[in-house]
């Protein structure tokens, strides 16, 4: 395979400011002004405390649909025995089997108290996700930050923005506490 033929299978990234172009109600907040965003991101934390309360690791994700309804899921790795049962895979599953589809309905918008891991980020790309508002980083698993081009790439069919930092301290305050006490033990 000669040089042009790599170029032209080598994956166009577009710059993030071009990226979501099409959808500036998601960037702008008009969607979801900053106080919905906050009070989603309330509900998330509120699963991650139930989740901590079960003796999980108190992560939990909260999911607004466009005609308002809100779904919330918490952590159940330990209950269930299952390491995929990551908060935003089990609100994911839980949404979809609701609502009787295959995939969230259009402008559905996630809310999670931790920087997702690639795995749930992949997941979130196939269920096709609106926007992604997320609390504190994760600094071995998070993928948000560091998969962020990849997500760019052309060959994706569906793309979504990723923020975070929203209501940080109150997560990582939660995941602090938790591992805190499990040491003590």
């Amino acid at each position: 395979m000669n040089r042009r033929h790599c170029a032209l299978l080598a994956p166009r990234i577009q710059p993030p400011s071009t990226r979501f172009a099409g959808y500036p109600y998601l960037l702008s907040g008009s969607f979801m002004t900053e106080s919905q965003l906050h009070d989603l991101m309330g509900r998330a934390l509120a699963a991650a405390r139930r989740a901590g309360a079960r003796d999980e690791v108190p992560i939990g994700a909260a999911l607004r649909l466009p005609d308002g309804r809100i779904f919330t899921a918490g952590n159940r790795v330990m209950g269930r025995r299952d390491p995929t049962a990551h908060a935003e895979i089990e609100l994911t599953r839980r949404v979809i089997r609701a609502l009787g589809g295959i995939r969230l309905p259009a402008g559905a918008v996630l809310a999670v108290t931790v920087e997702p891991c690639l795995m749930c980020l992949a997941a979130l790309t196939h269920a096709r996700v609106a926007a992604v508002h997320y609390g504190c980083p994760e600094p071995k698993w998070g993928s948000a930050s560091r998969f962020a081009p990849l997500l760019e790439q052309a060959a994706f069919n569906h793309r979504f923005p990723i923020r975070g930092g929203l209501r940080a301290e109150e997560a990582a305050g939660l995941l602090k506490n938790y591992f805190k006490a499990k040491r003590a033990r």
